[in-house]
């Protein structure tokens, strides 16, 4: 870079006292382009193929959300965070009896997998109980998290997703591990709620960050 930066102060302030030296700074700042339009195109191609690969997934996430939000159906719009928390902590712990739906349900739900076509209707019939939906969603949540911590590819191309993945993947891994775990870490529903708020928050965050940034590159992926 030094040797790029001297070549360019001489072809613009000596520009006629050697035309050998002269035509070496030209050839050095040529080089010097080429290479950094080089390393620029391929570091794009790169982000493009990452973007492309975890397209399906995260549009999945948001689809998961929204079903989730349609078995659970909020009473208040602005607690919808809160409620949606609230209501699954009770389905999964089921302290005061089992939660049940309380209307027939048909929505489409969007797996972890990420493949294409990988769309499923669920149907919740009247009475049904809502704990397998809560566990669907976190089993299916954690398994796209657990995909992205360890996929290396996506934070060197995308090193801004670090701290979102890591804080939301260690969020749901600690509440799996302790619904797995009910009696040895004494859950409670307001400690669960607590968690699952915290949770959600955390994959609203990292979600709209993995738009923000996969969206600029995904449409631009080689074929």
């Amino acid at each position: 870079m030094l040797i790029v930066i001297l070549s360019l102060y001489y072809t613009i302030t000596e520009p006629f006292k050697s035309e050998l030296i002269k035509n070496l700074s030209y050839s050095l700042i040529a080089t010097f382009i080429f290479d950094t339009g080089l390393n620029f195109s391929k570091e794009n191609i790169t982000k493009s193929i990452v973007s492309r690969k975890w397209h399906n997934s995260l549009y999945f996430a948001f689809e998961r959300l929204r079903a989730i939000h349609e078995i659970f159906t909020a009473q208040n719009k602005l607690e919808i965070t809160k409620e949606l928390a609230s209501d699954m902590a009770s389905s999964i712990l089921m302290e005061n009896g089992a939660v049940i739906s309380k209307k027939h349900i048909k929505t489409m739900w969007n797996p972890s997998s990420g493949e294409p076509l990988t769309y499923q209707d669920i149907v919740i019939k009247e009475g049904d109980n809502l704990y397998f939906a809560s566990m669907m969603f976190i089993r299916d949540d954690y398994e796209f998290l657990h995909s992205i911590y360890f996929d290396e590819n996506i934070f060197l191309s995308f090193p801004q997703l670090l701290k979102p993945a890591q804080r939301c993947y260690r969020s749901l891994a600690m509440i799996q591990h302790n619904i797995n775990s009910k009696q040895k870490f004494n859950v409670t529903k307001k400690s669960l709620e607590r968690d699952l708020i915290n949770y959600l928050e955390l994959r609203s965050t990292l979600l709209m960050k993995m738009e923000d940034v996969l969206g600029h590159y995904e449409q631009r992926a080689p074929q």
